[in-house]
């Protein structure tokens, strides 16, 4: 069961990337509905979107250390947005080169069959979408020639933590710790320990 999962949702990363548990249903949704409730409010069109926080800062910026397979410092732009592909609704945080030369980009991404709307300050899992729609799966893809990129992420069902601090229609900032791993199909042939911090502003 846990391979079907990892399959289909591979699956739908895969479309999308590439194209620009043990309780009654009722019991089920309801729980889905509870945690929703917890975790988001209304605004932003969606299911979420509280202003929460302190203030607007002066910088979109996300920095981070990577160790282990990859030694590196990063820092670059951060954004927040939407995206719709496949019938599947997205949120995300997207830190990318500040250079504008894309070498590098680290996301964070929330999914669900619904609309997701901005997610609520809060501490959130860094995992397997697999888990639930309030658990951020992470990506990081590293240039290593203008048409080749490894990538970083994960199928373990909690492989860190994200939390927010401020979030409010102009900014979402906060800070990561996460592992990731390069994978051959679901065979894990490196890893890799991230940690760091954003500032992100809403982008269309």
């Amino acid at each position: 069961m846990k391979l079907l999962q990892h399959s289909y949702w591979l699956f739908i990363v895969a479309s999308i990337l590439f194209g620009p548990t043990s309780c009654s249903k009722d019991e089920e949704i309801a729980l889905k509905e509870s945690t929703q409730k917890d975790k988001f409010s209304n605004g932003d069109n969606n299911k979420g979107g509280q202003n929460e926080g302190g203030t607007k800062t002066t910088d979109n910026i996300g920095n981070f250390v990577v160790r282990g397979e990859l030694n590196e410092e990063y820092k670059g732009e951060a954004i927040f947005s939407t995206y719709e592909a496949n019938d599947a609704y997205q949120w995300y945080i997207s830190i990318g080169d500040i250079q504008g030369e894309e070498d590098f980009t680290l996301s964070f991404t929330l999914m669900d069959m619904e609309k997701i709307g901005r997610p609520a300050v809060g501490e959130y899992v860094i995992g397997d979408w697999a888990q639930g729609s309030d658990v951020f799966l992470p990506n990081l893809a590293v240039m290593d020639t203008p048409v080749t990129w490894t990538q970083y992420t994960t199928l373990k069902e909690e492989a860190g933590k994200l939390i927010i601090e401020v979030s409010n229609e102009e900014e979402v900032s906060g800070t990561f710790k996460f592992t990731a791993h390069r994978y051959k199909v679901f065979d894990v042939i490196g890893t890799i320990e991230v940690e760091g911090e954003f500032s992100a502003i809403k982008t269309k």
